[in-house]
């Protein structure tokens, strides 16, 4: 809150948040600062159970909410890569992955010799597609696998899966989801077997489901590791 003469504010100065209606039109209550030292204490944890966990505790009361739970998953973000920083041993590329992958959860493995492979699962991803396998009562399970994209002196690899539990409708197409993804600097077999071993680690019941179809554009390092590893 400001106090003081108004007539000397200059609106064409303001920054950030404070352009935003949806910021201005309410009050700002600033977050306690126990809030922020918890989510600083438990800096290596995941992110959303950091900020499910405080917001669990603060309970429904709408005004302890204002300032006993964090904005939004950034602010819990934010706080832990502070905390992170004050250890923090490096700061040179290799270790920023390794940050990425503690913060997101995303990025499950990573090599960096003799050619990079950095393989990343969504968790949330994870959890619907296990509650397709094996089921009777919806269609097989299309998973496609492709190397999509070249970024560069990279190349991105996707999983994706048909969500079968979705009616195909012709103006309502069954969505396609993306599970995993493998950023590579060389499309070999052995590129492939550790993204696809990194899948059976996260997805255990993938090799015994009976109501998956895996398909590829025939690319033979792709083909060969699927065989190898899933089969």
């Amino acid at each position: 809150m400001y106090a003081g003469d108004y007539s000397a504010v200059n609106p064409k100065y303001s920054h950030g948040n404070s352009k935003r209606l949806e910021k201005t039109e309410k009050p700002y209550y600033r977050i306690s600062k126990s809030v922020l030292l918890t989510a600083k204490e438990r800096k290596d944890e995941a992110p959303a159970k950091v900020y499910g966990d405080i917001m669990e505790a603060a309970g429904t009361n709408m005004k302890k909410q204002a300032v006993l739970v964090p904005r939004d998953l950034e602010q819990v973000r934010n706080a832990q890569r502070a905390a992170r920083e004050v250890t923090k041993i490096s700061k040179d590329a290799q270790y920023n992955a390794y940050e990425v992958g503690i913060e997101t959860n995303f990025m499950r493995k990573f090599e960096v010799f003799p050619d990079v492979k950095y393989a990343c699962t969504h968790f949330g991803m994870v959890e619907e597609f296990e509650k397709l396998l094996n089921r009777e009562d919806i269609p097989a399970i299309i998973v496609e696998c492709d190397t999509t994209f070249n970024i560069g002196n990279y190349f991105v690899t996707w999983v994706t899966f048909r969500h079968t539990e979705f009616y195909d409708l012709p103006d309502n197409p069954m969505p396609t989801v993306g599970l995993a993804c493998m950023i590579h600097t060389k499309k070999l077999q052995s590129s492939h077997e550790y993204f696809w071993n990194m899948l059976k680690d996260e997805i255990p019941s993938l090799q015994t489901a009976k109501n998956v179809l895996i398909c590829t554009d025939e690319e033979k390092s792709i083909v060969n590791a699927i065989q190898k590893i899933c089969i």
